[in-house]
């Protein structure tokens, strides 16, 4: 979830649960007859720490965003950043502007405790973060 398209890597330290992956996976219909553009990816993905400096931005971006969300008077973090994703309660005015924004976020919860779940990415970039603090200032 980190730029491949159609493509995630499973890794697994009990080697039974990884032998019981392959019928689930057969079970959801996840057979490819040709994994060479999934395989040309994960390739690429994985040369030269790619993933780790595109993981390493979305946190950067993450990180960002949470401070900026701190300063705004009414909001808070709901749970510490750890990742790309920030959990965050707003206050009423900046959920309304959200709700009509074209900003996509994930509501966490019933609307009533004003929580959100926003998600960055290898491609967020600081204009991206300022145009959500807009809407939400």
């Amino acid at each position: 979830k980190n730029g491949a398209m159609a493509v995630e890597a499973v890794i697994f330290f009990n080697m039974e649960k990884a032998r019981e992956l392959e019928f689930r996976r057969k079970r959801g219909a996840h057979l490819f007859s040709k994994m060479r553009y999934l395989s040309a990816q994960l390739d690429a993905y994985l040369a030269d720490d790619l993933w780790l400096r595109t993981a390493a931005h979305a946190n950067k971006m993450a990180a960002m965003l949470a401070g900026a969300i701190s300063s705004i008077p009414g909001a808070r973090l709901v749970h510490p950043v750890e990742a790309n994703i920030v959990f965050a309660k707003l206050p009423e005015g900046a959920m309304e502007c959200l709700a009509v924004s074209n900003i996509l976020y994930y509501p966490s919860g019933p609307r009533e405790n004003r929580e959100v779940r926003l998600v960055t990415s290898w491609n967020t970039t600081d204009k991206d973060i300022d145009a959500l603090m807009d809407v939400l200032r």
